[in-house]
């Protein structure tokens, strides 16, 4: 009878509880999640570095200890708990998404579950939605289905994918409204977090994860959206997510509850039973009062004193044992047991280990694509990005006039030099603080989502700037070399702005390879500021000649790429002018009787070494985009929850 039923209303009998049931002519199972034995201990921080910290061995902590789980497709399961109780990071080590030491088995289908097997049948939906604000909802969703499908899947069928879950998530209305970010406003809060989840259940996945999908959202919307979830887990789907404060009429869309406190189990079992369990310990539930609001305040450690503290750990000691004790658990650890004697999935494993790639071309096209077009919806940021150098150089242009060939116009020249330094360091600083953190965030989302490498996303990136680094630079070189009036060569005015991109390029560099290494844009900001000042103090040899600095500022500026350029467009100018000294009033000296005693006295041996300069801007700028790749790729994907 339970078979025929099965085969007659297999979504039916996914929702009901008990344990799994297998037809052995027909092979016939339900998909399930066993939980055995799990704990997670990390390392945890002695304190800051500068307060010695570095050389203080880590203490470890138990932040997950000896839980048991048993979810079956079908099923949503909601995991609560006060803050800091596990729950997040119970999602992570399902998931394998840590870097702790974890103990005890995750079953997935009698298969024990590893990082590869997992990413092919899970999707994890973190907490904070990591979306581009200039795209729509449908391009969000195509973009990433490209990534996400094989190479093979044709358009009708990648589009015929994405319309099926915008209707899953009730986003057909807005299907075409742009996500929207601080500035722009575009979609709401609750609308987001469906399509967080709709980029998910594009891989159409047997496992969900959620991490508190109903965080920032009113009552309506909450309840509308863990009805969805309810709908997509009665399709065959194993629905696991965490929740902060579930009211009441949520309460009753839960199939399962899990209670953590301090890591540990409190109750693990069906959401109608909790009362009866917990009454049975003694915990009653008030009439019209929420279980689950009742039940997360009666497992929370109070802290205002320590007599409270010590009180309350001590009742949850006692809740922890008496779940432990109770049928529900023991009914779980049978089921378990059961279940682990069904044979597994033939050639579940095999398959869930490959993924079909979506090939090469179409990962970096699609990723190139999608800067390009969130990029172009926005014309302040446009803007920004190809004009603000020359903007910046006609004010140049309007203090300094057009150069002559006297003695001040040696002081106007070195102006004009520093300052085509200072915007080719300081402006990618600026532009790349600004708009480079989306474009990382959703990266690291990505991988953690195993969509591929970080090596698509680098030279994407890369590729999606150089053309505005190159409008620019024709502009600040039209401004700066033309309009001023340096030598007037073409050749000339060609290597400045060979330099000028290439100086662009270098200090982007040097700020993505910081922005890998640090997550924090502001502290990159404050650091990276710091370092191009510096580089512009010892490197131009404005402020003081290279043979007057101390020799641990003068071996530091051979590091700086800037002291090869300065020489470089310094030695163009002035071995092809003639400074004179005519125009000085009588009794004043002339300081400079030619271009090449400028040269002598400020850059001796800048002539000679004209080619080495350029080996050296060159090999500085290779090893500068090398080890921004390499950051990403050896640098760990940070946890965005």
């Amino acid at each position: 009878m339970e078979t025929t039923a099965l085969l007659r209303d297999p979504v039916a009998y996914y929702g009901a509880p008990g344990p799994v049931m297998l037809n052995a002519a027909m092979n016939v199972q339900v998909p399930r999640l066993n939980i055995v034995n799990l704990s997670y201990t990390v390392k945890t921080k002695p304190g800051a570095w500068y307060t010695g910290a570095c050389f203080k061995s880590a203490p470890e902590r138990k932040v997950l200890k000896n839980i048991d789980m048993s979810l079956n497709s079908g099923e949503v399961t909601a995991i609560i708990g006060n803050s800091g109780c596990g729950k997040t990071t119970l999602l992570d080590v399902i998931a394998c998404r840590v870097d702790g030491r974890v103990t005890g088995n995750i079953y997935f289908k009698n298969y024990v579950c590893s990082k590869t097997l997992m990413q092919s049948c899970t999707s994890y939906v973190i907490q904070a939605d990591r979306l581009l604000p200039h795209l729509t909802i449908r391009e969000t969703l195509r973009y990433t289905a490209y990534l996400n499908l094989p190479g093979y899947a044709t358009d009708n069928s990648i589009n015929s994918k994405v319309d099926t879950v915008i209707h899953q998530m009730g986003l057909t209305r807005v299907a075409d409204s742009l996500v929207g970010g601080a500035v722009n406003r575009g979609i709401s809060g609750g609308e987001k977090r469906r399509v967080s989840i709709a980029i998910q259940l594009l891989k159409d996945p047997d496992i969900l994860l959620l991490d508190e999908p109903t965080t920032g959202l009113d009552s309506f919307t909450a309840k509308y959206l863990v009805k969805s979830l309810r709908e997509l887990a009665r399709s065959g789907k194993i629905v696991l997510m965490t929740i902060h404060q579930p009211r009441s009429d949520i309460f009753k869309l839960i199939d399962q509850t899990a209670i953590l406190s301090q890591g540990e189990m409190a109750y693990f079992g069906r959401s109608d039973e909790i009362v009866s369990h917990f009454t049975r310990l003694n915990f009653p539930c008030p009439v019209y009062a929420n279980p689950l609001d009742v039940y997360i305040d009666v497992c929370s450690v109070d802290r205002k004193t320590r007599e409270r503290e010590q009180n309350t750990k001590l009742r949850i000691n006692d809740l922890v044992q008496g779940y432990r004790e109770s049928p529900q658990h023991e009914a779980m650890v049978a089921s378990m047991t059961d279940s682990q004697k069904i044979p597994k999935y033939i050639n579940f494993q095999n398959k869930a280990s490959r993924r079909n790639s979506p090939g090469v071309y179409r990962t970096f096209s699609t990723i190139l694509s999608r800067m390009n077009k969130n990029l172009f919806r926005d014309p302040g940021n446009v803007l920004t990005r190809a004009i603000s150098a020359p903007i910046n150089m006609l004010f140049v242009f309007m203090y300094l006039g057009r150069l002559d060939l006297d003695q001040r116009s040696i002081q106007n020249r070195s102006g004009l030099f520093f300052q085509t330094m200072l915007f080719s360091q300081m402006l990618p600083l600026i532009l790349t603080v600004f708009l480079y953190p989306p474009l990382r965030d959703l990266c690291y989302r990505e991988r953690r989502d195993g969509l591929y490498s970080s090596w698509y996303f680098g030279i994407a990136y890369h590729v999606h700037a150089f053309p505005f680094h190159i409008i620019s630079g024709l502009m600040v070189c039209a401004v700066g070399y033309w309009g001023i009036g340096l030598y007037s060569d073409f050749g000339y005015s060609c290597q400045y702005f060979v330099i000028h991109i290439l100086l662009i390029l270098i200090s982007e560099n040097i700020t993505q390879f910081l922005m890998a290494l640090v997550y924090d844009y502001h502290l990159v900001n404050i650091f990276t500021s710091m370092l191009f000042t510096l580089s512009l103090s010892i490197s131009t040899g404005f402020f003081r000649t290279f043979k007057d600095l101390p020799a641990p500022l003068r071996w530091l500026s051979y590091t700086s790429a800037v002291k090869y350029g300065t020489e470089i467009i310094t030695v163009n100018e002035y071995t092809n002018i003639n400074i004179t000294c005519d125009g000085l009033k009588p009794g004043v000296p002339c300081r400079y009787p030619s271009s090449q005693a400028f040269l002598d006295q400020n850059y001796p041996d800048a002539v000679d070494e004209l080619q080495q300069n350029y080996g050296c801007i060159f090999g500085i700028y290779a090893g500068s985009l090398i080890l921004c790749l390499l950051a990403y790729k050896l640098k760990k994907v940070p946890n965005l929850n």
